[in-house]
């Protein structure tokens, strides 16, 4: 894929430290919430948001997002709740286009123009705007020049509005020093600890101890009802292999569409070499970053291989494949990363790159122009979309036809044969996986799951994009896995839990008594942290919240009484050393910091404004089933 600053004036460093700049707009609840069947799926002042509209908006943020990630499914976008997303932007952005109207800002044809002109993608060789290149790309993209103006416009439009909104967002140089100081201290502590293995094997689980943890867990050993099916689908998809399309109108498809369906965007292969340096590191850390990347780029001027050196990235996904990124077009990479890849030609290697993740060495493999693939590549993908535009006008015809079949008692094998479909079963899957194994969608999963075993459902079954016809297989019931079955395994949790709790009542003893001084056993089992920062990771303990915390919360050298629990067991520690950033570095970064906090200050700003907006709106969800399917 997407994931909210509330806080007052004097929390914006601990807000902006943690990254907490998200901005969310909930109209839920808002006005009357009706099933109306018109034509309106929303109204907001009275004025509506058509079907068409949402429907439009909907296919064009799914299209964006499979371009990103073109292994998104369906249930995928279900589960985000991409349709209410959809509808809670087009709600927003009618409620600001009303404000902007009402108080008289509009955009001039000059600044349209000079906006349009400014766009890359629209320039010739010679770097000037050149409107047949113009008229060629937005055709490319499927759109006209009128809607894609409408577009800019708007877009426009709501900036003049969010500029004004916030205008008087203001930062001080205290505010932005406060939050640099917060976000880059680190500190390093000693500590000692009591390992949780040592502990674990000084407990012998009881049988009584066992029962215990058994029956306050019964959850989770339960096993949910799951059941098997033998189905087959009848979308336009799978219909489509039935019909012929003849040759002619395939040619005549491409004829019409090869300069919009068919084009195939610039892309390049690359290969990358990365050195971590997350923004917010120490200069020395990124300078350290930097070095190595300098030093890899001075080895393949000498001839070194690059995908030998991909081995010290520290993307090690990419590195184990010798820095293969694979092909890929603009908009899917980091910015700096982008330009810099699209920059090279094949078999160069870029100076060091420095994006968000820290320091790359990109080398371009190969480069392919913007394309419009042939009919010989296309014939396939034009056949099943015509073949599938065909079968969507007799899918009706087909569900009735398999539904009287399992009306009359066929079986699901005779239904496949007769409408000459592959038939799918599932294996067996719960209530909880029917989405994912089966592609069930609402009722159907309880229908499904009340049916016996050995039945022909004579229902239709609603899955993505149609329906399906299917016969439980099998059914098995929801059952608990007996004691003796997992004691083995509840003995350990509980060798663990009692385990524990040894090591920190053990530890607590030991804490009551470093106010009179370190004694001799714990002092030779004193060691020393790296230092590190708030984002919950220390060594060697990993990821824990609760040392971190409790490490900044601490006054440095004062041993602390009270253990921290932590998966590797308990631990007592004093913070040891506590680094500051310097002058210098705050000077350094003191730009960047103060445009994050004002970019975050007028993002709170132009969320109350629109959020009174919002109360102020009279704003009514109508059909409300269709963004909850």
């Amino acid at each position: 894929m997407l994931e909210l600053i509330r806080a007052h004036a004097q929390s914006w460093g601990v807000k902006i430290a943690f990254g907490v700049i998200i901005l969310v707009f909930v109209f839920w609840g808002v006005g009357s919430m009706n099933n109306s069947s018109s034509g309106a799926l929303a109204t907001v002042n009275k004025k509506p948001i058509t079907l068409q509209e949402f429907g439009r908006e909907y296919e064009r943020q799914v299209e964006a997002l499979r371009g990103r990630y073109p292994g998104i499914t369906a249930e995928d976008m279900k589960q985000m709740g991409l349709k209410r997303q959809v509808l809670q932007a087009m709600i927003t952005e009618r409620l600001l286009s009303d404000e902007a109207a009402r108080i008289g800002l509009s955009v001039s044809p000059a600044e349209l123009r000079r906006s349009i002109e400014s766009i890359s993608a629209f320039r010739n060789g010679d770097g000037k705007f050149d409107a047949e290149t113009y008229r060629a790309v937005l055709k490319g993209q499927q759109t006209t020049p009128g809607r894609f103006e409408d577009g800019i416009r708007r877009d426009m439009l709501l900036q003049k509005l969010r500029d004004r909104v916030t205008s008087s967002a203001s930062v001080t140089d205290d505010e932005a020093r406060a939050l640099f100081d917060y976000g880059r201290e680190r500190r390093s502590i000693e500590y000692v600890l009591f390992p949780l293995e040592d502990y674990v094997l000084k407990v012998t689980p009881t049988d009584e101890q066992i029962a215990e943890r058994y029956n306050e867990n019964l959850d989770a050993w339960r096993n949910p009802q799951r059941i098997s099916l033998d189905a087959v689908t009848l979308t336009p998809a799978s219909l489509a292999a039935s019909v012929d399309i003849p040759e002619s109108a395939v040619a005549a498809f491409y004829a019409d569409n090869a300069d919009t369906y068919f084009v195939t965007p610039e892309r390049v292969r690359a290969r990358h070499i990365l050195f971590m340096a997350q923004e917010g590191v120490s200069k020395e850390q990124d300078d350290a970053a930097r070095a190595k990347a300098v030093d890899v780029i001075a080895q393949l001027k000498k001839g070194k291989d690059f995908a030998s050196l991909a081995k010290l990235s520290d993307d090690k996904g990419s590195g184990a494949q010798g820095g293969e990124l694979g092909w890929f077009t603009r908009g899917q990479m980091v910015p700096p990363f982008e330009e810099a890849v699209f920059a090279l030609k094949p078999g160069e290697i870029s100076e060091p790159v420095r994006t968000a993740f820290g320091w790359h060495v990109i080398k371009l493999e190969a480069r392919e122009a913007q394309r419009t693939r042939t009919l010989d590549e296309v014939r396939g993908e034009i056949r099943q979309r015509l073949g599938e535009e065909k079968a969507a006008e007799k899918m009706h015809e087909a569900l009735d036809t398999a539904l009287e079949m399992a009306g009359a008692g066929k079986s699901i094998e005779d239904i496949a044969k007769a409408l000459k479909l592959e038939r799918k079963p599932t294996g067996l899957f719960s209530r909880a996986d029917a989405a994912a194994v089966a592609g069930l969608k609402g009722q159907s999963i309880s229908t499904v799951f009340s049916t016996p075993a050995g039945t022909v459902i004579d229902t239709p079954l609603e899955i993505e994009g149609g329906y399906m016809i299917a016969a439980v297989q099998e059914s098995q019931p929801e059952s608990v896995t007996p004691l003796e079955k997992v004691k083995e395994e509840v003995a350990a949790l509980v060798r663990r839990v009692e385990g524990a709790k040894l090591a920190a009542k053990t530890a607590q003893e030991a804490g009551a008594k470093l106010a009179e001084g370190v004694p001799a056993d714990l002092a030779a089992r004193v060691k020393t942290a790296e230092p590190f920062g708030r984002n919950g990771v220390i060594a060697p303990f990993g990821q824990s919240r609760a040392l971190v915390d409790a490490a900044f919360a601490a006054a440095p050298g004062v041993w602390q009484a009270a253990p921290v629990d932590t998966s590797a067991g308990a631990v007592l520690f004093r913070v040891k050393d506590v680094q500051r950033p310097t002058d210098a570095e705050w000077t350094a970064a003191a730009e960047t910091v103060r445009a994050t906090v004002l970019s975050a200050k007028r993002e709170e700003l132009f969320r109350v404004f629109v959020g009174e907006l919002s109360s102020a709106a009279k704003i009514e969800l109508r059909n409300t089933k269709i963004i909850e399917d």
